[in-house]
């Protein structure tokens, strides 16, 4: 059996196949929950970004068009979904340490990972000692 290009099954989507949607959720659910855990450090921040993401590609399903690969408009969604983010609390998560160098922060296997509480609690206490001048 040939596996559909995922552009075609957005399109299927778009037309009312539920199955289409579940194997393009399947397909980047992972991967798409990974890059927010990398752009905010924050599970509870990524999951409540993930979701929205999820529930504006549901929305626009009837709009969609192919002008670039489906994973093009799934990230940009994304991005926007988490520049928002920043707007809207007003800050952007600096992970630094007391030498200026980044600290390291575990990836993540799959979306049912769970953080590996020493290095968040370091980045933690590492962002409280940052001067706020940074920070803001």
């Amino acid at each position: 059996m040939t596996e559909l290009a995922d552009e075609q099954l957005m399109l299927s989507y778009g037309q009312g196949d539920v199955q289409a949607f579940t194997q393009l959720y399947l397909r980047h659910k992972n991967s798409l929950y990974r890059y927010f855990l990398r752009q905010c450090a924050s599970p509870q921040v990524a999951e409540e970004l993930y979701q929205e993401v999820w529930n504006k590609l549901i929305k626009a399903r009837s709009q969609y068009q192919v002008s670039a690969k489906f994973t093009t408009w799934l990230y940009r969604i994304a991005h926007n979904e988490l520049i928002d983010h920043y707007r809207r609390t007003g800050t952007q998560n600096k992970w630094l340490d007391g030498d200026n160098q980044g600290i390291e922060i575990a990836e993540f296997a799959d979306h049912n990972s769970r953080p590996d509480t020493e290095k968040l609690e370091q980045a933690q206490q590492a962002v409280k000692s940052v001067p706020s001048a940074i920070t803001t």
